[in-house]
């Protein structure tokens, strides 16, 4: 192991022993876009070397940010990270799951692996269409602690019009500025071909985050076990970390 990596891995050690236990994050292991599926990563803006960008779908796969997806450091505040995705067959998709988680408060926060605003999009033959987008405000994800006394916890369920495509793309609005713990975290991102029950089933129309009415009807956070293996984590490094 090189000794930036060594380095990351005991700030991370330190961070979860600050923390304390989280509350399990809902993510699925059977959803239309896990890599079980047959899911492919066909593109992305450059991705930390702690992590892959085929964990946010359900892989396993680096030994550090094991359970999530990192984008690079050291980009400037409002940078735009990307990744496109394609399933083995057109899917319909109903609704997703969000999961992501900045580093954690009190010394950190959503400065530090947090985003500004979320977007997700279907391919309709032509272009990119964009499905659904929600912006965040304030200095944490969850001020409230709903998910996590970290405060850095993130869980948005959300229905959208009822889409077919085989290739999707999601951005991230990077918040905080240039550091080497500034790339957004995604702990998952998955797909699902039925509606929440518990949320009202959209028309055509994109949901306006800035809405606060809009917000409370669309978004719901929640703290649930997940039936896969794979644990979230909450973040509060130590130190610095290394650069992709």
């Amino acid at each position: 192991m090189r000794y930036a990596e060594l380095a990351l891995a005991l700030a991370l050690a330190a961070a979860l022993l600050a923390a304390g236990p989280a509350r399990a994050l809902p993510a699925s292991t059977t959803d239309l876009w896990d890599v079980s599926q047959g899911t492919v990563v066909t593109g992305s803006t450059p991705i930390h070397f702690s992590s892959d960008a085929r964990q946010m779908f359900g892989a396993v796969i680096t030994r550090i940010e094991s359970a999530n997806t990192v984008f690079g450091d050291f980009e400037a505040a409002g940078s735009l990270d990307f990744i496109e995705w394609r399933t083995a067959a057109p899917v319909t998709l109903r609704s997703f799951n969000l999961s992501a988680v900045h580093d954690a408060a009190p010394l950190r926060n959503r400065y530090y692996r947090g985003m500004d605003r979320f977007s997700l999009f279907a391919f309709d033959g032509t272009d990119f269409a964009e499905i659904f987008s929600i912006s965040f405000s304030g200095d944490l994800y969850d001020p409230l602690a709903a998910n996590h006394p970290c405060k850095c916890q993130f869980v948005l369920e959300a229905n959208v019009a009822a889409v077919t495509s085989d290739r999707f793309r999601a951005e991230f609005v990077q918040t905080g500025p240039p550091s080497d713990a500034s790339g957004v975290r995604i702990h998952e991102l998955d797909g699902y071909g039925t509606f929440f029950g518990n949320q009202p089933i959209p028309g055509t129309q994109v949901p306006e985050p800035s809405s606060l009415a809009l917000f409370g009807l669309a978004v719901v956070a929640l703290a649930r076990g997940r039936s896969g293996s794979r644990r979230p984590r909450a973040f509060m490094p130590a130190g610095r970390r290394g650069s992709p």
